[in-house]
């Protein structure tokens, strides 16, 4: 057992090598590339509600105490109409993020879309309106 890993994660590494496994063999080549890109999504939204949170000018004690919890809760008020258990979805890869959240958190905050959906270009789109500095 390699002692860096949770039990959890281990978990996870052999669930994700299985799943890899039935689609090599069974050929499903799309379903295998979905799954990765969905994976690739959740991964950079997360990481921008996270450094949104961070860098914003909002004032909050427990803002260093619990991060996740600050972020999540710091977007939700940010981008109303969006169901909490919705955007946790998001985050951890269960939904892909549909496009008009997309574009909502890409107006809102000057997100990059095609960084977030493919990977090109910056997190950030340079003409930045919401008063985040991206730069730290």
């Amino acid at each position: 057992m390699d002692k860096n890993k949770s039990k959890e994660q281990l978990i996870i590494d052999g669930f994700y090598s299985l799943l890899v496994q039935h689609i090599n063999k069974n050929g499903s080549i799309q379903l295998q590339q979905y799954i990765n890109w969905k994976s690739h999504i959740s991964t950079k939204l997360t990481w921008v509600i996270l450094h949104l949170a961070i860098h914003s000018d909002r004032d909050d004690d427990d803002k260093e105490k619990n991060r996740s919890s600050f972020a999540l809760d710091f977007i939700l008020q940010e981008m109303e109409g969006y169901d909490p258990e919705i955007l946790l979805n998001y985050c951890t890869g269960i939904e892909a993020p549909d496009l008009i959240f997309i574009d909502h958190l890409s107006f809102e905050f000057n997100v990059n879309s095609n960084w977030l959906l493919h990977g090109e270009g910056l997190p950030f789109i340079e003409n930045n309106n919401s008063g985040i500095d991206h730069t730290t």
